[in-house]
């Protein structure tokens, strides 16, 4: 399409020169050519290929309000990540259990909470880091404030197995 389009226009600008394919002067000893304009303007459209960016979906609606919650409870091995779950935003008790490490030299616990990046406003909180020794189990809580409603996911950064379990606080 692109090798049309320039052909036509050479062939134009060509006639309108006039060249001896215009059936103007053939021999330099005629009179000078009058001075002309041409203006061409060309529209191409890109051809699609693999590389061109796909268009954006369309931006999906607020999720609806969730009723009253109910503490989850979330278990991991340590390496494994729990399945993602949905807050309807404010305060959260986050209390964990780490069991007595089975390895001699005892385990590391500690998990990230990571909102999905449409949560307002996006949290990234830390639970830990503690070194669990091999003699004693641990456990502990923290309270997070201020959490958007929205889906969560809380992934394992150490290397103990625990249990994590997520208290709404009422009337926050």
């Amino acid at each position: 399409m692109l090798r049309t389009v320039s052909l036509v226009g050479m062939i134009l600008f060509v006639l309108a020169c006039g060249s001896p394919l215009s059936g103007g002067p053939s021999t330099p000893l005629g009179p000078a050519p009058t001075p002309t304009t041409l203006v061409m303007i060309v529209v191409v459209t890109p051809v699609p290929t693999s590389a061109s960016p796909t268009p954006a979906a369309p931006l999906a609606a607020p999720p609806t309000p969730l009723g009253p919650e109910s503490p989850i409870r979330l278990a991991s091995d340590g390496v494994v990540a729990p399945p993602a779950f949905r807050l309807a935003g404010g305060s959260y008790v986050f209390a964990w259990e780490v069991p007595r490490p089975t390895k001699e030299g005892g385990c590391f616990f500690s998990a990230m909470l990571t909102s999905e990046p449409a949560v307002s406003p996006f949290t990234l909180q830390s639970l830990g880091p503690w070194t669990v020794a091999p003699t004693a189990g641990h456990s502990g809580s923290r309270r997070l404030d201020g959490l958007g409603a929205g889906g969560y996911v809380l992934r394992p950064t150490g290397d103990c197995p625990w249990t994590v379990t997520i208290t709404p606080i009422p009337g926050s």
